[in-house]
């Protein structure tokens, strides 16, 4: 089989092992990606000590995320809904969506050097973006032919699956890390408010997907392709698993609702013993 993108080096492995099909390599190749981000994630998150988990790096996550996000749910959209794959266009998004993460990356990483850890991670990421930007040039600019488009149909469930597995990992995660710094919790306030808000968001956020997807149900389904499987159950769990960012956003938001009501409430009682009684 001829090797169709020499600039990546993923493809061009894939291409030459003769039992992959055309029509399975690039869900493949995306595929290995997304077990690099959840690599990615469980050493940033997980084997790191939280309490030396600046605001800044929390914010370029968040952006970073929120691109990866949007990526999937407008994107791919068209691939899980109606099952056809455009294989130019899935693959150009895939590599925008991954050098736009890399430049968020390598951004904050040139700003915020400290150790010889995030040194070797700029080095990492500045080698991976250069290499995604002539990838890129070659895929819009240079390569003269692509693999055929095809039709796969189903892989939401699957998605929902792979989301509701992830963050329940970190709905775990968070319980374990409160735990871990149960005295830090204590002493801080900030911390404990903060650990308990993403906790209740996490939860939040996984029984509104739950009573969104029994909602449209009738449009969900399973597919029949294992390539296509693998890549739905790995887009929905790192989103579960990103869904960490997001947690706290809906505990504040949650928050803020209960707030608004009680005052509103506080309001109607005031504006009720107002009113002259006859």
């Amino acid at each position: 089989m001829a090797i169709n993108n020499v600039m990546d080096a993923v493809d061009a492995i894939l291409s030459l092992i003769q039992c992959i099909a055309d029509i399975q390599r690039l869900d493949i190749n995306i595929s290995i990606g997304m077990v690099c981000r959840i690599i990615f994630f469980v050493i940033v998150i997980i084997l790191r000590d939280l309490k030396s988990y600046p605001l800044s790096e929390l914010i370029a996550q968040i952006v970073a995320w929120l691109v990866f996000h949007i990526y999937i749910l407008y994107f791919e959209k068209d691939y899980f809904s109606q099952g056809e794959s455009k294989i130019f266009y899935r693959e150009r998004c895939f590599k925008i969506m991954d050098t736009l993460q890399l430049i968020i990356g390598t951004t904050y990483l040139a700003c915020t050097l400290g150790t010889s850890l995030e040194i070797l991670a700029l080095v990492f990421f500045s080698i991976n973006l250069f290499c995604n930007c002539c990838e890129l040039i070659y895929i819009q600019f240079i390569r003269k032919t692509h693999s055929d488009d095809y039709i796969k149909q189903g892989g939401y469930i699957e998605m929902y699956a792979g989301f509701v597995v992830g963050s329940i990992g970190v709905i775990g995660f968070l319980i374990y890390a409160s735990n871990k710094y149960s005295s830090e919790i204590r002493d801080s306030g900030t911390l404990s408010a903060a650990l308990y808000l993403t906790i209740i968001g996490e939860i939040i956020v996984v029984i509104i997907s739950f009573f969104y997807c029994w909602k449209h149900r009738k449009n969900m389904s399973l597919t029949s392709d294992c390539t296509k499987r693998i890549l739905a159950l790995l887009y929905g769990l790192n989103v579960g698993c990103f869904s960490i960012f997001y947690g706290f956003l809906t505990g504040v938001a949650a928050l803020c609702y209960i707030i608004h009501l009680i005052c509103k409430k506080k309001e109607e009682k005031n504006d009720r013993e107002k009113v002259p009684t006859s």
